[in-house]
This record gives structure tokens, C-alpha cells and sequence, in this order.
């Protein structure tokens, strides 16, 4: 899914990491097998956290909020279905709240919209602080996400 220049003029240099698919299938298998939206919601919901918790001792915790709210917005341009609060950034720092609106779509819409705003959130990292130090700062976060994916190279 592009988050690139149909609605903002950003355009983002490619992103270490896993692609938007990638964490929408990660999120999924983290809730669960027959996980419902919700249980999507706070798998969404505890990624977030995990990435405040790496970049605030960096960043601030001011600073992690604004970027989410940025993803969020850049998140909304490329799929309209954030315009309706499924995610409401303003709820920060209770990412609960935040993410509460994502219940209310299927487990893979779910997913699908969380994954969006979490690549998003790593494209605008990596816009502002380069691939390699992103790649560092959330590699914890980012590891279960890319543990279940092929290595390149192998079939």
C-alpha cells in the first residue's frame, strides 16, 4: 500500500523492515487463531507501546506521540477507513482508547489498518533519522514480525 504522494507530497525512502502486509499477518498470528478485531486492537495497541518504550528515552515521550499522530494522519490519506476514527491519535498516551475504534471492522480489516499506521510510523522514522539507526532502534519491536517471514534468498 503506497503512503507516498497521492494526497501529502511526502515521499518516504524505502523502509528496513517489514512491509505493511508483513505486520498485518503478524498481527494477526499474535492475537491468535480466531482472534476478533479487538483482540487485534490490542495487539495493535501493545506494538505501540513497545515502540513509545524504545523511542522515549530517545526521542521523548512528546516526540513518539507526535510522530504516531503524523503516521495516523498519513495513515488516514492513504486509506480512508482511519478517517473515521478507527484510530483516534488524540487518545494518547492510552493506546487502548486509541485503537478502540478497530473492533468494529473484521480481524483482517483490523490488521490491515493496524499494519498501515505501523509502517507508516517506521517510513516517517526512517525520513527523519535514516534506515540504519530505525532499523536499530525498533529491531526488537520489528523481530516478531519478521520471524515468521522467508529470509531472502530461500524459497
Amino acid at each position: 500500500m503506497d503512503t507516498g504522494s497521492s494526497n501529502s507530497d511526502v515521499a518516504f525512502p524505502p523502509a528496513p523492515g517489514p512491509t505493511v502486509d508483513d505486520i498485518a499477518a503478524a498481527l494477526l498470528r499474535a492475537a491468535g487463531t480466531r482472534a476478533t478485531a479487538q483482540q487485534v486492537g490490542w495487539t495493535v495497541a501493545k506494538t505501540l507501546r513497545e515502540v513509545h518504550d524504545a523511542l522515549s528515552p530517545i526521542l521523548g515521550a512528546q516526540g513518539v506521540d507526535a510522530l504516531v499522530h503524523r503516521s495516523v494522519h498519513l495513515a488516514a490519506q492513504a486509506d480512508g477507513r482511519l478517517m473515521a476514527g478507527l484510530i483516534e491519535p488524540m487518545a494518547l498516551p492510552d493506546l487502548s482508547a486509541a485503537i478502540g475504534g478497530l473492533g468494529k471492522l473484521s480481524p483482517d480489516a483490523a490488521a490491515e489498518l493496524g499494519g498501515l499506521v505501523l509502517h507508516t510510523f517506521q517510513e516517517l522514522l526512517v525520513s527523519l533519522i535514516g534506515s540504519s539507526l530505525t532499523e536499530r532502534l525498533l529491531r526488537s519491536v520489528w523481530s516478531p514480525f519478521l520471524s515468521g517471514l522467508p529470509r531472502e534468498g530461500s524459497s
